[in-house]
């Protein structure tokens, strides 16, 4: 059966969630430019606080790695549910479900709100057996013809 609601849902969330991940590599990257440029105005501050610049700079360094990793592991998970969602949908709703939690902690929410929309609907359809109607109509054809002769 083709399920091509569910598989455009999550790819717009896996293409939503990379731009997402690009957005926090270009805040990793300029964000100690920004820092040292208000360096003068914090320094003071932080050190009566702190006695550590470094520490700042590094925990920011920390979650966006974090969040990178956690990324690189929803896209993967995403990405396999798109290629098994077509065969083995309630797999695919389940690793979709464990996605939108993941993406959650990620704060992610907009691809974590259409992986969830795309388990469900995963969830709620019934697979059409397409013989059993093939069959069903033929049989109905069958005693139509039957009836007028």
């Amino acid at each position: 059966m083709d399920r091509v609601a569910e598989t455009t849902l999550t790819s717009i969330g896996i293409v939503l969630h990379i731009l997402y991940m690009l957005m926090i590599l270009l805040i990793k990257a300029v964000l100690p430019l920004f820092l040292s440029s208000i360096l003068i105005f914090l320094l003071p501050f932080y050190l009566l606080l702190y006695n550590n610049w470094d520490g700042f700079n590094d925990g920011v360094e920390h979650i966006a790695n974090s969040l990178l990793v956690m990324g690189m592991i929803i896209t993967i998970l995403s990405l396999i549910a798109v290629f098994i969602i077509a065969k083995k949908p309630k797999f695919a709703s389940a690793i979709l479900f464990f996605t939108t939690l993941i993406a959650l902690f990620n704060m992610n929410w907009i691809s974590g709100l259409l992986w969830l929309i795309s388990a469900i609907m995963l969830l709620s359809r019934k697979p059409k057996d397409i013989k059993k109607r093939q069959y069903a109509l033929q049989q109905e054809k069958q005693q139509t013809i039957d009836r007028l002769q």
